[in-house]
C-alpha cells in the first residue's frame, strides 16, 4: 500500500540483520520505489545487488525530503488499493472454508475429549466400587481375627473361674460371687489383650488404607496431567477428600479408648442347671460340711464344663455394635472420598457436550445458509470489478492524453 520505502542507515556498513531485512523487503516490495539515506556512498554497491533501481541519497543533501517525495508515484496508489481489496475478498472466502474446517476440528477434538473423560469416569467408578469392597473386606478380616481370639480365650477364662470355688465358699452367695469374678476376668481380658491388639490392627488398617487412597490420588494427578497435555484449554481439578481418613482415625480412637464391657449375667441365668445349683445351695448351705463339699464340687464341675456359647455370643454382639456401625458407613465414606473428582468429571463432560451441540448447530446453519456469508462478498466483488474497470479506463485515458501531449511537443520541435 505504501508509495515508497525509505531506509535510513547511520553507519557505513550493513549488519546481518539489515541484510536479512533487505532480502525480505526485495521480496515484498518488488514494484515499490526504495530510497536509501547513507552517511557515505561506500555501501552503494552492496545496495545495488538487492535493488538495482534504488535511489541513494546522502545525508548532506539539503533537499532530501523534497526529492524523495517527488519520486514517489502516487498514481499507483488506487491500483494497489484495488489489488489489496481483491486479496481481502479472496481471503474472506477462504476464511469461510477455514471457519467450517476449524469448527469440524473443534467438534472432533471435543468429542474425543468426551470419550476420554467418559472412559476415565467409568474407570474411576469401578475403582471406587472395588476399593470400597476391598476396605470393607479388610476391616471384616480384622474383626474376624479378634472374634477368633474371643472364641478361644473367653471359654478358657470362664472355665478357669472354677478356681474361685473353694471349701470356704458360701453356697448361698457363690453364684453371685462367681458371676462377679467372671465379669472381672472378662474386663481384664479386653483391657490387657483384646483391645490393645485390636487397636494395633486397626491402626495398621488405617495406614494401609491411606496408602491405597493416596495411590488413587496419584493416579488422578497423572490422568489430569495427561489430559492437560492433550487438551490444554480444559482445566480439571480432581482432588479427593482425605478428611475421611482423619474421621476414621478419630472414630477408631474413640471406639478403642478405655473400652468398658457391660456386665454379663453368667451365673444368674434361669436355665435348669443353674436353678438346680442355686436351689440346692440354699438348702445344703444349712447342712453339714461334708454335704456342702459335694455341692461345691458340683459347682466347680459345672463351671469347668460349661460351653458359655450364649455368653460369648452376647459379649461379641455388644462389643462389635459400634464397629458394625463404622463398617456400614465405610462405603458411604469412600463415596465421599471420590465425590469431588467424579462431580468434576461429570461437569466437564456435560459442559463439553453442550459446546459440541452448539458448534454442530452453528455448522449446520453455516451449511444451510451460505448466502448469508457469500452474498455480501459477491456484491462487494461486483463493485470492485466496476472500480477496476473505471481505474483501467482512467489509466488508458491518461496514457492517451500523455501521448497526445508528447506528439504535440514533437510537432512543435
Amino acid at each position: 500500500m505504501v508509495d515508497g520505502v525509505l531506509f535510513v542507515n547511520d553507519t557505513d556498513t550493513f549488519s546481518d540483520n539489515d541484510l536479512d531485512y533487505l532480502a525480505q523487503l526485495k521480496q515484498s516490495a518488488k514494484d515499490t520505489p526504495v530510497h536509501f539515506v547513507l552517511p557515505h556512498p561506500s555501501a552503494e554497491k552492496e545496495i545495488k545487488e538487492f535493488f538495482p533501481d534504488a535511489v541513494i541519497h546522502s545525508v548532506r543533501n539539503g533537499n532530501l525530503l523534497r526529492d524523495i517525495k517527488a519520486s514517489f508515484r502516487i498514481e499507483n496508489r488506487v491500483g494497489k488499493i484495488l489489488i489489496l481489496l481483491r486479496k481481502v475478498i479472496s481471503s474472506l472466502l477462504k476464511k469461510r472454508i477455514d471457519a467450517e474446517n476449524k469448527l469440524l476440528e473443534v467438534i472432533a477434538h471435543n468429542e474425543e475429549f468426551i470419550t476420554r473423560l467418559t472412559g476415565f469416569k467409568n474407570s474411576l467408578h469401578d475403582k471406587e466400587t472395588g476399593q470400597s469392597k476391598e476396605l470393607i473386606d479388610s476391616f471384616e478380616e480384622v474383626m474376624e481375627e479378634t472374634n477368633k481370639q474371643l472364641s478361644e480365650k473367653l471359654p478358657k477364662i470362664l472355665s478357669g473361674c472354677s478356681k474361685y470355688v473353694t471349701e470356704e465358699s458360701n453356697l448361698n452367695q457363690l453364684h453371685i460371687e462367681l458371676n462377679e469374678k467372671m465379669n472381672e476376668e472378662i474386663q481384664s481380658l479386653f483391657a490387657q489383650e483384646i483391645v490393645p491388639s485390636l487397636s494395633e490392627k486397626l491402626q495398621e488398617w488405617i495406614e494401609n488404607t491411606n496408602q491405597k487412597l493416596s495411590a488413587t490420588q496419584e493416579y488422578l494427578d497423572d490422568m489430569t496431567q495427561s489430559l492437560a497435555e492433550g487438551y490444554p484449554e480444559k482445566e480439571l481439578n480432581l482432588q479427593c477428600d482425605f478428611q475421611v481418613i482423619e474421621d476414621w482415625r478419630r472414630d477408631i480412637g474413640r471406639m478403642t479408648y478405655q473400652v468398658q464391657i457391660a456386665k454379663e449375667n453368667i451365673m444368674l441365668r434361669h436355665n435348669p442347671a443353674q436353678v438346680l445349683l442355686k436351689g440346692a445351695g440354699k438348702v445344703l448351705g444349712l447342712l453339714p460340711q461334708k454335704q456342702q463339699s459335694y455341692m461345691l464340687n458340683q459347682y466347680k464341675r459345672y463351671v469347668e464344663s460349661n460351653s458359655y456359647s450364649d455368653v460369648i455370643e452376647s459379649i461379641q454382639t455388644k462389643f462389635w455394635q459400634q464397629f458394625n456401625f463404622f463398617k456400614k458407613s465405610l462405603q458411604q465414606d469412600v463415596g465421599l472420598f471420590y465425590k469431588e473428582p467424579l462431580h468434576e468429571l461429570s461437569g466437564a463432560i456435560d459442559e463439553t457436550e453442550n459446546r459440541v451441540q452448539q458448534d454442530k448447530e452453528t455448522l449446520a446453519k453455516m451449511k444451510a445458509n451460505p448466502e448469508v456469508y457469500y452474498d455480501p462478498l459477491k456484491l462487494f466483488e461486483t463493485r470492485l470489478v466496476q472500480y477496476e474497470q473505471i481505474w483501467k479506463k482512467g489509466r488508458r485515458d491518461m496514457g492517451a492524453f500523455r501521448d497526445m501531449g508528447t506528439g504535440s511537443v514533437s510537432h512543435s520541435h
